[in-house]
């Protein structure tokens, strides 16, 4: 039941991204309603919160110093982290996943591994009909950045994306 509603949480938090990017296409001078605040990094706690709540061990690290970045690259760093935990959640359940930041000088790099069944769940996550992480690598490379998915070294699956900004 927590694995379910936090896919519905998901949901609802893409359905505010997509009305957000349809309300910045309206033509200059259709205000449309206001909009609520995008995601950031600093919101990444929140989802490792429900990741627990929705029964899987997940830790943050940050390296570095935090800083703000460019909200495109704010926002796609958070979707990077809600992408992978939800994809954790739903095909390596009962795994522990671990969340990386590190601020670099040049951007910021995210990285998120679990310790799940590895290369068969990963492969499902992939064909699974979905367009999170083919979506998440086209808007890390129109950021200049760059995305990998697929089994970690020794077990389980890993996410990367290198999102760059300004020093």
């Amino acid at each position: 039941m927590a694995a379910i509603a936090a896919i519905e949480r998901q949901a609802r938090d893409g359905l505010t991204e997509l009305n957000q990017l349809v309300r910045e296409l309206r033509p200059a001078g259709d205000t449309g309603p206001d909009t609520s605040p995008q995601p950031r990094l600093g919101d990444i706690p929140g989802l490792i919160k429900r990741a627990a709540e929705a029964g899987m061990r997940a830790e943050l690290r940050v390296d570095g110093e935090p800083r703000p970045l460019p909200p495109a690259v704010e926002l796609a760093g958070y979707r990077v982290v809600q992408e992978s935990l939800t994809n954790a959640i739903r095909y390596a359940a009962g795994a522990a996943a671990t969340v990386r930041l590190a601020y670099r000088d040049d951007g910021i790099m995210v990285e998120v591994t679990d310790d799940g069944p590895g290369a068969a769940a990963a492969a499902v996550a992939i064909r699974g009909g979905g367009t999170g992480l083919a979506g998440l690598r086209e808007r890390a490379r129109l950021l200049g950045g760059q995305l990998e998915a697929g089994s970690a070294a020794e077990r389980g699956f890993a996410v990367r994306a290198f999102l760059p900004g300004p020093p």
